[in-house]
């Protein structure tokens, strides 16, 4: 059995793609912050507190989601390495529409279903489903965003 190793400058790509989602959507959270009713204390430290935790428990997961995905698509855990990956549609199509799916069944279930926030009467709302506009454009741009950063120089 043959193993293939990522090479260290491979982690440091991944870790910067990381890094960039997370800086990504921690930002998007706060500015997303007056489309909720809160409970959250007022004040920049408790509000950037609560949206780097949102970022880091569900953003993040939803963008290793995405990464599995194309993953299994182009069969290959070291498919953000590569190239080629990058330059397929597949990238580019998948990742925004199951961004988009994603986004709409976690906002479903979180709101209706576990009533973790509310929205408030500013959010915008996807029409007859009735999930946050800006929760489902964060899971299409964000990870577009992230892909930008990582693909690698056109040659």
């Amino acid at each position: 059995m043959t193993t293939t190793r990522v090479p260290a400058s491979g982690w440091r790509s991944l870790l910067f793609g990381v890094a960039v989602s997370y800086l990504a959507h921690a930002g998007w959270e706060v500015a997303q912050m007056s489309l909720y009713v809160s409970p959250i204390a007022k004040g920049f430290v408790p509000i950037l507190v609560h949206c780097g935790l949102k970022a880091a428990g569900g953003d993040l997961l939803l963008m290793g989601i995405l990464y599995l995905m194309l993953a299994l698509t182009f069969r290959s855990w070291k498919w953000s390495l590569e190239g080629d990956s990058f330059r397929h549609p597949a990238t580019w199509v998948l990742t925004p529409a199951v961004g988009a799916l994603l986004a709409i069944s976690f906002e479903l279930w979180a709101v209706y279903v576990d009533h973790r926030w509310v929205y408030a009467a500013s959010m915008p709302l996807v029409p007859v489903l009735a999930v946050g506009l800006t929760p489902v454009l964060q899971m299409v741009l964000v990870p577009l965003l992230v892909l930008m950063v990582l693909r690698p120089p056109v040659r």
